[in-house]
């Protein structure tokens, strides 16, 4: 987008339904992580309409303003990790060979896992027997299921390339 006022428009807008997706994952619990994942979609469409500044700009107001309102897992895992996702991609999809560029994505996901356990344990004060003895089964968890996440946000990218970003031109 050339015209600053349309993408000022646009960013606010995606901003904005970023912070109604983690409103339902804070209302509904059961939804949460997948609110935060729905949320960080409004990230890559900032990425492929304004860019990678834009998307920041996006990324920084709706965590900031859904931390400030609601600060529940949905928020805190969006601006933690899965809100910048989107546009950390950008720059880790470069990375050659595939096996190489997984690996550096994994990195950077255990890093922010233990930062959240880090978080939950020191900061809020959680103490969980279960917990402790099975932090491997939820990085295990949390391995696969960030796997799948970068797949499913590498697919819709290219769905929205192809199928809605013309449409939304007209």
């Amino acid at each position: 987008m050339k015209n600053n006022s349309k993408s000022v428009a646009l960013a606010g807008m995606l901003s904005a339904l970023a912070v109604v997706f983690l409103l339902l994952g804070a209302m509904v619990e059961l939804l949460d992580l997948s609110a935060a994942a729905m949320a960080s979609l409004t990230v890559m469409v900032a990425v492929i309409e304004l860019g990678k500044g834009w998307a920041c700009g996006v990324y920084l107001v709706s965590a900031l303003l859904s931390v400030l309102m609601f600060p529940q897992t949905a928020t805190i895992t969006f601006a933690m990790f899965l809100g910048f996702y989107p546009v950390l991609k950008v720059f880790l999809d470069r990375i050659k060979p595939l096996l190489l560029q997984y690996a550096v994505k994994l990195v950077c996901f255990n890093a922010f896992l233990l930062a959240a356990f880090w978080l939950i344990k020191k900061l809020v004060g959680v103490e969980n027997a279960w917990l402790d003895g099975n932090l491997w089964v939820l990085a295990l968890l949390g391995n696969a299921t960030f796997v799948v996440f970068d797949f499913a946000l590498a697919k819709l990218a290219v769905f929205y390339i192809v199928k809605i970003k013309n449409r939304m031109r007209k």
